[in-house]
């Protein structure tokens, strides 16, 4: 199992982002970067994994990714929205871990692919 380490993400620029871990468990390790103004305002990444059990014969990995936007107001720094990435890998068992590496290629480049970039970076739909 890798170790709960800091993580660096890029971001459009590409400036990279450094993540410090902040809580660390299988169900859930949470990176915090802490470049915001207030700490209601740092973005937030977490990973877990929840193992197939006799009834659910599938492993979840869940991955999600908060971004709060600061303003300042009367002096005061405040929330006024946050974007979020809310994604589920649901896996079979029975997956190879040959399989494993090719379903998650074919996630990374579908989320990574001009259609899908147009989508959410311009809300344009697909007909």
């Amino acid at each position: 199992m890798p170790s709960a380490a800091q993580l660096v993400i890029a971001d459009q620029v590409p400036t990279n982002h450094n993540f410090d871990p902040v809580e660390a468990a299988m169900v859930k390790t949470t990176w915090v970067n802490t470049e915001a103004t207030t700490s209601l305002g740092r973005m937030t990444v977490s990973a877990g994994i929840s193992l197939a059990t006799a009834k659910r014969p599938t492993n979840r990995v869940t991955v999600r990714v908060a971004k709060p936007f600061e303003y300042t107001a009367d002096g005061i720094v405040l929330i006024r929205d946050t974007a979020r990435y809310n994604g589920e890998f649901v896996l079979p068992s029975a997956m190879s871990a040959t399989e494993m590496l090719y379903f998650e290629a074919i996630c990374r480049n579908f989320t990574g692919h001009a259609t899908i970039k147009a989508m959410i970076n311009a809300l344009t739909a697909v007909w």
